[in-house]
């Protein structure tokens, strides 16, 4: 088990990494909040957590803990992403919704192993 120290320069270095500026993550964390609770957790993956790469869109996971039926994701993800579109701009963010169902899909556990938590 890491000591407290090891996780915060762990956290300090993961946040560094990150090619995302503070109101980008802050608007993403508040919009997901308002839209899916504030349970969700929202995970940065791809290309934007590498510092070393230029551009790259936005790929974003979120963990909901209450049990949404098809409908009510497409729903809610859409209204996410007007949302964002309107408050960050034209941006391609691709977004994966972890569900019972897609938790085992390689895509899922990929972002869930190798994203930063926002």
């Amino acid at each position: 088990m890491l000591d407290v120290f090891a996780r915060s320069w762990l956290f300090y270095i993961f946040v560094a990494i990150m090619r995302l500026s503070e109101y980008y993550r802050t608007t993403i964390i508040q919009t997901a909040r308002e839209i899916w609770g504030n349970q969700v957790s929202v995970i940065l993956f791809g290309s934007r957590i590498d510092d070393s790469k230029k551009g790259g869109d936005i790929d974003l996971l979120l963990q909901v803990n209450n049990d949404c039926d098809v409908k009510d994701i497409v729903h809610k993800k859409i209204k996410f992403l007007s949302r964002l579109d309107i408050l960050l701009g034209e941006q391609k963010i691709d977004l994966i919704v972890a569900t019972k169902e897609n938790q085992y899909q390689n895509i899922v556990q990929t972002a869930l192993q190798t994203g930063i938590k926002l």
